[in-house]
């Protein structure tokens, strides 16, 4: 920043940075600054907002494209009719009429920041206030309503309500789980069986013993998952 101000470059403009919230407040009040970081460009009299990038490549693009000499005083070529004449209406004042109309749209300005500050103050009180009569008025309907009590009681016989429900769900995944074991107890039992029978009679006991489980297929015996 420094470096370009030194610079030719300089001649025609200024890179400047502002502390909003010291010195700098009155300047950054006149031009609308709300936020930080903010930046702006363009004649120091009219200046713009800039809400592109904040990246190096961006920020070099968008000045190569739209900074440069502007119309005012110092280059009344570079504006238009309208803009000639008002820099001319403005040139032919006196000291005494510039200082004039300085202070009065200074004054103005000033007008409008203490309006704004008292809008505020009053908004703020009227939201303190607003804050207060209703956590006054829920006040009075929890003690007056007994509110608490009533939710209290609610929620005991949603509660009630709900156990039977619950309870048959709990049984019904003990009686599935009863059902389980008891099936693979058969299983292995059965498996035991065939294996003992194999073991010390040979293939007629197992195949009546096949039978009686209801599984007469003579093949079933042989099955090596049923002899482990």
């Amino acid at each position: 920043m420094e470096k370009f101000n030194k610079s030719k470059k300089g001649k025609d403009g200024l890179i400047a940075d502002v502390d909003c919230t010291a010195a700098g407040e009155p300047l950054c009040k006149a031009n609308g600054v709300q936020g930080y970081p903010t930046i702006k460009y363009g004649s120091p009299a009219k200046l713009k907002d800039y809400n592109g990038g904040r990246g190096f490549k961006e920020l070099a693009q968008f000045a190569a494209k739209n900074l440069g000499p502007v119309c005012g005083p110092d280059n009344v070529d570079l504006c238009s009719a309208t803009e000639k004449a008002e820099i001319d209406r403005v040139m032919a004042l006196t000291d005494a009429e510039l200082d004039a109309q300085i202070k009065e749209n200074d004054k103005k300005t000033a007008d409008a920041e203490a309006a704004f500050e008292k809008g505020q103050a009053q908004l703020q009180q009227d939201n303190q206030r607003a804050t207060q009569i209703r956590d006054d008025a829920v006040a009075r309907i929890t003690k007056d309503t007994k509110l608490g009590l009533l939710k209290s009681i609610k929620a005991d016989r949603d509660f009630v309500k709900a156990e039977p429900l619950r309870l048959e769900k709990v049984k019904q995944r003990k009686e599935a789980k009863a059902k389980r074991e008891a099936e693979e107890t058969a299983k292995h039992a059965e498996k035991d069986a065939l294996a003992k029978a194999w073991a010390e009679s040979g293939e007629a006991d197992c195949l009546k013993i096949m039978a009686d489980l209801g599984r007469p297929n003579p093949e079933d015996w042989k099955d090596p998952k049923l002899r482990d």
